[in-house]
């Protein structure tokens, strides 16, 4: 059973569909699809159905990981209570970004230490 992070387009995605192409049941993370952006990208119904489609379990979670409300060990609880224990961990969610540094916001900080460091530790 996988747990993948920041899974519903790109590399999460791909790393998603491979795991259960191999066989894996997988449980995927992405933020809500309105935060998102760019939904032709791909979505987490999208991948669901293409984990599905191999033959494989799918939980799908819409959660912002870079909100420290995001509570991590309720999600770890969740995708157990869906598909059972957590054998691989994927920690694909990232996130940041390039802008001056006089419009960096705490807040916008804050979402970038807890999605990149927080988070995976």
């Amino acid at each position: 059973m996988a747990l993948v992070t920041g899974a519903s387009r790109g590399i999460g995605r791909a790393i998603a569909v491979r795991l259960a192409s191999e066989g894996a049941d997988v449980a995927i993370v992405a933020r809500p699809a309105g935060a998102a952006g760019a939904p032709e990208l791909g979505t987490l119904d999208a991948a669901v159905e293409q984990i599905r489609g191999l033959g494989r379990r799918a939980h799908a979670i819409e959660r912002d990981l870079a909100r420290p409300a995001a509570d991590p060990g309720a999600l770890i609880d969740e995708v157990e209570q869906a598909l059972g224990p957590v054998d691989i961990l994927v920690n694909n969610a990232a996130g940041g970004g390039f802008q001056d540094f006089m419009d960096w916001t705490d807040e916008r900080i804050a979402g970038v230490l807890e999605l990149n460091f927080w988070l995976p530790w």
